[in-house]
């Protein structure tokens, strides 16, 4: 299914909240989230108003060129001072497991670092093998770890000596 799939970026939108939040609220993301517990609508549309309006968060929605179907997001927490990103990802629960994820990631930082020229961070639960693979395919490399995640980088200055 991956390859019959050509995916589009762009910024997310007021109309995106709903799904973001049913998304933000499916077992599994809630499983692999820091925040396990559900978040209700109320408190999710505060925290999509105050994000997208932030200009140190960038929310981008990958969709199917083919049907406009949304796939999933990539959210940056942009850390100015020290030129980091935080960044995290979360599919549509209906497009995992087919190798999406990876492409969702890969087109954000694309769009993303032809902007900021940012190290790229990303906290992953150890149990989430998926999201790892995902990270690696894309060039993140471990630079550290604890009981329950792992922490992943993309440096953008190339040297290897941040964050």
């Amino acid at each position: 299914m991956r390859n019959e799939i050509d995916i589009m970026i762009r910024r997310v939108l007021p109309e995106d909240s709903e799904d973001i939040w049913r998304w933000r609220n499916d077992p599994l993301t809630r499983k692999m989230s820091t925040f396990n517990g559900e978040i209700n609508r109320e408190s999710h549309q505060k925290w999509f108003t105050e994000s997208v309006s932030d200009i140190n968060i960038i929310i981008f929605i990958g969709f199917n060129i083919a049907n406009s179907k949304k796939i999933g997001l990539c959210r940056f927490n942009i850390r100015e001072n020290e030129k980091i990103a935080d960044v995290s990802i979360n599919l549509n629960p209906e497009f995992r497991g087919i190798g999406l994820s990876s492409l969702l990631l890969m087109k954000s930082l694309r769009i993303f670092l032809s902007i900021h020229e940012y190290d790229v961070l990303s906290q992953i639960r150890k149990v989430n093998l998926p999201s790892i693979r995902c990270f690696r395919k894309c060039g993140f490399s471990l630079y550290d770890c604890d009981a329950d995640y792992d922490y992943y980088a993309l440096y953008a200055n190339k040297d290897g000596n941040s964050p």
